[in-house]
């Protein structure tokens, strides 16, 4: 878990727009007891009930449901899912140059034609927690 987190923190520092709030980006949401995953859908810009800056923040939870906050304050952003062209978006800025390739949900090292890591085409991201490892190598981290 840990190279997984290590993997994912790079590839957010790298591409900071990841971290915006903006539309689909994911918070948790701290007003409650019990904090829970929420997607940012935007400002109510609504006359009624506005929040300090004049907006209500609107969030939707897993299950679909919505609701409305003012406190982005006591929220915690955790940014938008990391997809398949951000991984390699980032390698390809940490490694310049073309030495890499993606071909059917594997990345090749290109002199030797060697499988480096693969990435599941469901989700985008890394197979298992040997290919955040390999990512890890990879980028030096």
């Amino acid at each position: 878990m840990t190279e997984q987190l290590n993997a994912e923190k790079f590839v957010r520092e790298a591409i900071p727009e990841l971290m915006e709030l903006s539309f689909g980006c994911e918070v948790i949401g701290g007003a409650f007891s019990k904090p829970m995953i929420y997607k940012f859908y935007g400002v109510d810009t609504s006359k009624y009930g506005r929040g300090e800056d004049g907006h209500h923040l609107v969030y939707k939870d897993r299950a679909g449901g919505s609701f409305q906050s003012d406190c982005i304050r006591t929220s915690k952003i955790i940014g938008h899912p990391i997809n398949l062209q951000d991984w390699l978006a980032v390698l390809d800025i940490a490694k310049p140059g073309n030495s890499y390739y993606f071909q059917h949900g594997s990345l090749i090292y290109k002199p030797e034609n060697k499988i480096v890591m693969d990435f599941s085409m469901e989700t985008g991201q890394p197979s298992s927690p040997a290919d955040y490892k390999a990512f890890n190598d990879i980028v030096s981290v």
